[in-house]
């Protein structure tokens, strides 16, 4: 994986940032991308972005260019501040009453909303299921879309659990995922799992 993602970092054009070329260190102690802000994921969750295909792929190549073709696909996606927006608004509306409980119990749906749009659940969901939810991302016409309904779909699948919850306990579920029926998340979302 390290290859990958460093052959990945220098065909994007990443460069250390200004800060480390002040110190004169020599080495870059992280990727500094020359993308807008808010656009990519952030070189950190690069790690969480590349295992599916590790898992699914044998050769490095491979998974080379299915990470490649999937943050070709992810740059096309609005600023996070929309992306958040959406996911957040369209949870407002789907479930109001867990909305409100939510607030109530101070759970930060910004952070959990931040975690779920840059990693696409890669982090927060078993690997099977990440393995079985990208199956359908990548095969998508209109992958963000189709996100941020399977992020309400999964609040709303959780949502009995999570109203037993109180908000440190709530948070903590949304960013370690129990195992889904991700056909199920699909059905709920109305798209092909």
């Amino acid at each position: 994986m390290e290859d990958v993602l460093g052959k990945y970092w220098h065909s994007a054009g990443c460069q250390p940032s200004s800060i480390e070329v002040a110190a004169g260190a020599g080495e870059s102690t992280g990727p500094r991308t020359q993308w807008l802000p808010g656009q990519p994921p952030a070189p950190a969750d690069w790690v969480y972005l590349a295992t599916p295909f590790v898992c699914a792929l044998a050769r490095p190549v491979a998974v080379f260019y299915g990470f490649e073709a999937l943050m070709d696909k992810l740059k096309a996606w609005p600023p996070l501040p929309s992306r958040l927006g959406s996911v957040l608004g369209l949870f407002r509306l789907a479930l109001p009453e867990l909305h409100e409980y939510f607030e109530d119990e101070q759970v930060p749906m910004t952070a959990v909303a931040m975690s779920w749009m840059t990693s696409l659940l890669s982090r927060e969901m078993w690997l099977s299921d990440v393995l079985r939810l990208w199956d359908s991302y990548l095969a998508s016409d209109d992958m963000f879309t189709m996100h941020c309904y399977v992020c309400v779909a999964i609040l709303f699948t959780c949502k009995e659990t999570l109203e037993e919850l109180d908000g440190s306990e709530a948070k903590l579920m949304l960013l370690d995922l129990p195992p889904l029926d991700v056909d199920r998340v699909g059905c709920v979302c109305g798209c092909r799992c």
